[in-house]
């Protein structure tokens, strides 16, 4: 494997635009594959005492070649002297009673409470998103709140730093994969929060006139309830899929509507489904064309930006370990989690649990999702 100097360079120029420094810290993150390879790599660049870089097999790769690859990296930055690349369980808790935080994403799924015991006084996790996408099972919950153990959420949608665009330009991407401009088409939306709001925003600032449909109505958005009134349009170009926070089922034979239904009033109709409950078998047997080839169940993404470039998850995982950096020098003084919290938040690069992190009660699996890293 050789060395892509384009993604250290653009490392380098994203440690400096966040002014990343994590000078005397000690922390545990995953040895990955993709952009997830470059966080360890972030985080000594940021002058990091030691990163401990753990990995295992999985469908993306296996940990030898994940492991070859970073100490190759490291080595060209004669970094290897800091860096721990690890597989074993037991050497895991050995690397959590070191650390001053974690990071949670890929490879470090679930945080049991095995790991979190050997956690430090102070210590913490950073999670490489946002709390809202925090689902059950990833991390023990309880045990950190009970044992003074904080969770941090990253702000993907910083002034300093931002992935606000990411969501539409994954809606063209599939778009363009069927050969379907944007322009002067007939668009629906369906999807509420962030993902299909972000999404309905931009195609409203280009001047692309759409139906967008989410959980809850405002000015510009249809229930799901009215999901109907799509059989009723005169043409529907194409239809995109983009919500992460309700599991309701959107499409499907025992949804409102149905695919076939749309394949019958609109036989030229494209799908894009980039995150949502939807009848996926269905879809399938509808015939209508569609991307990506494999739908993924409510709670992960179908396509996501890293699938393409390395530089989205450059990006979130900086906001991630900047946030971690912020909020651990403000919490490890007098470990006072409002202060450290507020001072993170007001910095730009994180943000709390709803109701704060210690009063939060994780829901259902089914109510929430999370993007999947590839690892």
């Amino acid at each position: 494997m050789s060395i892509e100097l384009s993604h250290l360079k653009k490392c380098q120029e994203l440690v400096h635009k966040v002014n990343l420094n994590l000078k005397g810290t000690r922390v545990l993150t995953e040895c990955a594959s993709g952009g997830y390879l470059y966080t360890p790599i972030l985080a000594l660049m940021a002058g990091a005492e030691r990163v401990f870089a753990y990995g295992r097999d999985t469908r993306f790769g296996s940990f030898k070649d994940n492991e070859t690859a970073l100490l190759k990296i490291a080595k060209h930055l004669n970094l290897t002297n800091r860096i721990t690349c690890i597989s074993n369980q037991d050497l895991l808790l050995d690397a959590a009673s070191e650390i001053d935080f974690a990071t949670n994403s890929g490879m470090l799924r679930p945080f049991t409470r095995d790991t979190l015991a050997r956690f430090k006084p102070g210590a913490f996790v950073s999670l490489m998103w946002e709390p809202w996408e925090f689902r059950p099972g990833d991390i023990d919950l309880e045990f950190c709140q009970q044992n003074n153990i904080p969770i941090v959420g990253a702000n993907e949608l910083g002034e300093r730093l931002s992935m606000e665009n990411y969501p539409f330009f994954l809606f063209t991407k599939g778009a363009h994969a069927m050969d379907c401009m944007i322009a002067n088409q007939s668009i629906a939306v369906v999807g509420g929060f962030l993902t299909g709001q972000l999404i309905s925003q931009k195609l409203t600032s280009l001047g692309v006139e759409h139906k967008w449909f989410a959980k809850e109505p405002n000015d510009h958005a249809i229930t799901f309830e009215s999901m109907h009134e799509l059989l009723s349009l005169d043409n529907l170009d194409l239809l995109v899929f983009a919500e992460h926070l309700q599991s309701d089922l959107l499409i499907g034979e025992q949804a409102a509507i149905s695919f076939r239904q749309l394949k019958n009033k609109f036989p030229s109709l494209k799908v894009v489904h980039i995150c949502g409950n939807v009848d996926a078998a269905e879809l399938k047997g509808s015939e209508l064309q569609y991307y990506p080839a494999n739908i993924q169940p409510f709670g992960y993404m179908s396509f996501q930006p890293a699938d393409f470039s390395v530089n989205p998850a450059l990006e979130l995982n900086t906001i991630g370990l900047k946030a971690a950096e912020v909020f651990g020098r403000a919490f490890r003084p007098a470990r006072d989690y409002q202060h450290a919290i507020k001072t993170a938040i007001d910095a730009g690069y994180a943000l709390d649990f709803a109701g704060g992190f210690f009063n939060y009660k994780a829901r259902d699996i089914d109510s929430h999702s999370m993007m999947e890293s590839p690892v």
